[in-house]
C-alpha cells in the first residue's frame, strides 16, 4: 500500500499590530490566509498548514473591533512570516512618531526575523518601522510617494527607493507602493514559502486574469 504524501509544511505567520495600523492592510493579509486555509480543507486528507496571530505592541489596542481573529489554532510564538501593516499617519514627522513609539515593543523582534534574512511584508509605509530599527540598509523597497522621503531619511545610507515599481521584493523584504498592491505582494512572498502551491492556487482566482 502506497504512503499517502506529507502534508504542505506548517507556516506560522505574525501580524503586527496596534490601534495606528491600517486595518484593510491587516485584513486583506488575513482574507488570503483564510482563503489558503479553505483550500487545504477540502484535500484528502484535510491538513492544518497555516497558523497566523496578532502581535499586540499595545495591551490597549484589544479587543481588535472588526479585524477576524487568529486562525489555524495559533502560531505558539514562533513565526516563520511576519507582516508589517501600514499605519494612519497624514504626514512624514506623523509617521517618524509612530514609527519610534511601535520600534520600542518590536525592534528585537523584528531583528531576530529579519537579521538571519527571514521574509517579511512591510506593506505601504509599514517599510518606516525597518527603518527605525535600522533594518533597511542596503535593501531597495517600494514605497508610497507621499511618505517614501520620511522612510529613507530614517533608513539613512543605502536604502534604495523603486520609484518604478507598485511593490518589490528584495530576498527576504516585500514591499508596496500603495494599498491596492497589498494582495499580489502577499500572494508572492506565499509563493516562496511552504504552502506555495496553495498559494498559486489562491492567487488564480483572487487576482485578474484576463
Amino acid at each position: 500500500m502506497p504512503l499517502s504524501a506529507d502534508p504542505p509544511p506548517r507556516l506560522k505567520v505574525g501580524i503586527l499590530w496596534d490601534a495606528d495600523c491600517i486595518a484593510s492592510n491587516a485584513a486583506a493579509v488575513v482574507d488570503v490566509l483564510r482563503t489558503l486555509q479553505n483550500l487545504a480543507a477540502m484535500r484528502s486528507p484535510p491538513a492544518p498548514v497555516l497558523a497566523w496571530e496578532w502581535l499586540v505592541l499595545d495591551a490597549s489596542d484589544i479587543p481588535f473591533g472588526g479585524l477576524p481573529p487568529a486562525g489555524g489554532g495559533g502560531a505558539d510564538g514562533t513565526h516563520d512570516v511576519l507582516v508589517v501593516p501600514g499605519t494612519m499617519a497624514v504626514s512624514g514627522p506623523h509617521l517618524q512618531e509612530i514609527s519610534l513609539r511601535q520600534a520600542q515593543r518590536a525592534r528585537d523582534v523584528l531583528r531576530r526575523h529579519v537579521g538571519p534574512g527571514a521574509p517579511v511584508a512591510a506593506f505601504f509605509n509599514g517599510a518606516a518601522l525597518l527603518a527605525e530599527c535600522g533594518l533597511l540598509q542596503g535593501r531597495e523597497l517600494a514605497l508610497p510617494w507621499a511618505f517614501a522621503p520620511s522612510v529613507l531619511h530614517m533608513a539613512g545610507q543605502g536604502a534604495q527607493w523603486r520609484r518604478d515599481q507598485p511593490w518589490h521584493r528584495d530576498s527576504g523584504l516585500w514591499s508596496t507602493a500603495s494599498l491596492a498592491h497589498t494582495v499580489p505582494a502577499w500572494l508572492d512572498l506565499l509563493a516562496h514559502t511552504g504552502v506555495a502551491e496553495l498559494a498559486q492556487a489562491a492567487a488564480s482566482v483572487l487576482e485578474f486574469d484576463a
